[in-house]
C-alpha cells in the first residue's frame, strides 16, 4: 500500500502460529521437565524437610527442630542418611511432574482455542491476553487434579527422615489406601489445584504472549532466541505467581 508521498507502508508481521501433533507436546514436555525435576529435586526435598519440620512434633509446646536453614538441611541429611537422601522419592517425583507438566502442555492449545473462538481478535489476528491466562490456568488445573495421587506420594517420601517407612511407590500407594483410604490421595487438592491455575496462567500465558510480541515487534524472528526470551519472561512470571504457595 503507497502512501500519498509515494513511500510503502510496511505491513505488521504476521505471527505464524505452528500447529504441533499432541504427541510431540506430550513428550517435550514430559522430557523437560524430568530433566528439570531430576536438577531441582534436592532443593525440593531440602523444602519439603524444613516445612515437615515446623508442623510435626513438639517439645515443651515448640516444633522439634532438626535443620537450621537449607544449607544445614543438606549436610545433615548427606551425614545422617548418605547423598541418596537428596533424590529420595525420586521416582513419585519424576512421574508426579512428567505427568502433570505433559497433560498441561497438551491441553493447553486446546483450551486457548476455545477461549479465544469468540474473543476479539487483535491487529494480527492474535488471541488476547486474558484468554490464554485462562487456558494455561485450566490446563495447570486439569493437570494437577490428576496427579494429585503421585503428589501425596511423593511428599509422603519425600518427609519420611527415617527412609524406613515407604519401600517404594507401590508400597507407599497400598499404605496410604489401606490406612486413608482413597480420601488420603486428594489431600493437599484443593490449594494443589489453586496453585496449579495460578502458575501455569502464568507461565504459560505469559510465555504464548511473550513469544509473540518479541516477534510481531521484529525484535526476534521465530526460532530458539524467541523461545528463549520469552521463557525467561515467563519463568519470572510463573517465580513470582508461585511465591505465595511456598
Amino acid at each position: 500500500m503507497a502512501t500519498q508521498a509515494g513511500v510503502k507502508e510496511e505491513a505488521p508481521i504476521q505471527v505464524k502460529t505452528v500447529i504441533e501433533p499432541q504427541w510431540t507436546r506430550f513428550l517435550a514436555g514430559g522430557a523437560a521437565s524430568a530433566t528439570a525435576e531430576l536438577l531441582t529435586l534436592p532443593i525440593d526435598i531440602t523444602k519439603v524437610r524444613l516445612q515437615a519440620q515446623r508442623s510435626g512434633p513438639t517439645a515443651g509446646g515448640k516444633p522439634v527442630v532438626h535443620y537450621n536453614g537449607m544449607l544445614h538441611a543438606v549436610q545433615t541429611m548427606i551425614k545422617h542418611e548418605g547423598p541418596g537422601a537428596l533424590w529420595n522419592g525420586a521416582t513419585p517425583a519424576l512421574l508426579r511432574q512428567v505427568s502433570y507438566t505433559s497433560i498441561c502442555m497438551v491441553l493447553y492449545e486446546p483450551l486457548r482455542n476455545f477461549f479465544g473462538a469468540n474473543a476479539a481478535q487483535g491487529a494480527n489476528g492474535e488471541v488476547p491476553f486474558i484468554n490464554k491466562f485462562l487456558a494455561g490456568g485450566c490446563a495447570g488445573a486439569i493437570g494437577i487434579s490428576i496427579a494429585n495421587p503421585v503428589d501425596v506420594i511423593k511428599v509422603r517420601m519425600q518427609a519420611d527422615r527415617s527412609g524406613k517407612l515407604y519401600r517404594g511407590v507401590g508400597d507407599a500407594f497400598s499404605m496410604i489406601y489401606q490406612r486413608e483410604g482413597f480420601r488420603g490421595f486428594l489431600r493437599g487438592m484443593p490449594p494443589n489445584i489453586q496453585r496449579g491455575f495460578i502458575v501455569n496462567a502464568a507461565e504459560l500465558g505469559t510465555y504464548d504472549h511473550s513469544k509473540e510480541l518479541l516477534i510481531s515487534s521484529g525484535l526476534l524472528k521465530e526460532g530458539v532466541l524467541a523461545h528463549t526470551g520469552a521463557s525467561c519472561v515467563a519463568g519470572f512470571a510463573g517465580a513470582a505467581a508461585s511465591n505465595p504457595y511456598v
